[in-house]
């Protein structure tokens, strides 16, 4: 049975953080002081029986490896390269050949449509777009789009959706590093993503979206799929999913919140002009009196009410958006520029943010 993680924390006398545990059914992940640590084994062990595991080295299938990088900065660096080589030598059993090695995930500007002739290998199909699935939804952020695409055609999958499939293989094939850089963040700050490539899906014509959000550049969550509705124009989508990602933003600063770190106003990056022009204007007319009124959440949410704004929107280049990457497949060269990103642990979005040019002094 799958459940989703519980978060308990304990604050010392003055209020501050002391001790914080991820539950995940019978796993936890502890972090805090050696001698709180100690003290909540020591406690929880007299009700229940436990293994100790020391530094965390691997917790939900994920491997952790720790270190600090040149400029002093700690990190974690989560990899599952045990289910990408399954993935690698799955289908190499089932095609017959090597996969062939390629720097993107997918072909650039390439969307796929839908089969209507005999499915070709469905089995198969539907075991390695699963396995690859299971990786994307724990670390493959780079991968969301082609594998949210490729899981579309589970029912009737062609020799086009095989060729996309063998690219995010030999994507995986070839690159020496597939997970994510946790990084030290420089703050609690809650900075976000948002992008959506209008129109997408060549069946609904609805569009794809994605959402990025770290805490002070470090990676901590990300969301990406097809909207439930239609929309009249990029402006709209866009809208939409920028009030979804400020929820995602206040979901995280009330978490943070709690555990007494949390830091105003949160950043969302957006790259769409009307949508920014739409979120800080209340105006109506023909062309937005029927956008839902859940949409609007994210006018409150950039506003200042006694004296506290909890969001606050910024204009960022499509080229410079790494919530880009994952609602189409893009060019050989923007992919490359995000996944350096990705890989890093967002040193960019740190020095944009928090550099002495930067937008927050």
């Amino acid at each position: 049975m799958l459940a989703d993680p519980c978060v308990f924390y304990k604050l010392d006398a003055n209020g501050e953080l002391e001790l914080m545990v991820n539950v995940t059914v019978d796993d936890c992940a502890v972090t805090g002081l050696p001698k709180d640590i100690e003290w909540f084994m020591d406690n929880l062990e007299t009700r229940f029986k436990i293994t100790k595991g020391g530094l965390l080295t691997k917790h939900l299938g994920i491997d952790y490896e720790w270190g600090v990088l040149d400029n002093g900065k700690s990190y974690a660096k989560a990899t599952m390269d045990k289910k990408i080589a399954n993935i690698i030598k799955v289908y190499k059993e089932h095609i017959g050949k090597e996969a062939k090695i390629y720097d993107t995930t997918g072909k650039p500007n390439e969307y796929l449509g839908k089969h209507e002739g005999e499915p070709v290998e469905i089995e198969k199909y539907r075991s390695l777009v699963g396995q690859i699935m299971f990786f994307t939804t724990k670390l493959g952020l780079k991968l969301g789009n082609s594998t949210r695409a490729l899981s579309g055609f589970m029912s009737n999958p062609n020799e086009t959706h095989w060729t996309a499939l063998g690219q995010i293989v030999g994507y995986l094939k070839g690159k020496t590093f597939n997970g994510i850089l946790y990084v030290e963040p420089e703050s609690f700050r809650v900075i976000s993503f948002a992008d959506t490539d209008y129109g997408n899906c060549t069946e609904t014509r609805r569009s794809v979206e994605r959402t990025i959000i770290t805490i002070g550049g470090c990676l901590t969550d990300w969301s990406m799929a097809k909207h439930l509705t239609l929309s009249d124009s990029s402006c709209e989508a866009e809208y939409k999913e920028l009030a979804k990602c400020a929820k995602g933003v206040k979901f995280t600063q009330m978490l943070l919140g709690e555990l007494r770190l949390r830091e105003l106003p949160g950043i969302l990056f957006e790259d769409n002009s009307g949508s920014i022009f739409l979120a800080q204007n209340k105006q109506v007319s023909k062309r937005t009196k029927h956008i839902d009124l859940k949409h609007h959440f994210i006018r409150e949410f950039t506003e200042c009410q006694d004296g506290i704004q909890q969001g606050k929107i910024f204009k960022i280049e499509s080229e410079f958006n790494t919530a880009d990457i994952g609602t189409k497949n893009v060019e050989a060269r923007l992919f490359k520029r995000h996944e350096e990103e990705v890989d890093t642990g967002m040193p960019a979005l740190r020095e944009r943010v928090y550099g002495d040019n930067g937008i927050i002094t």
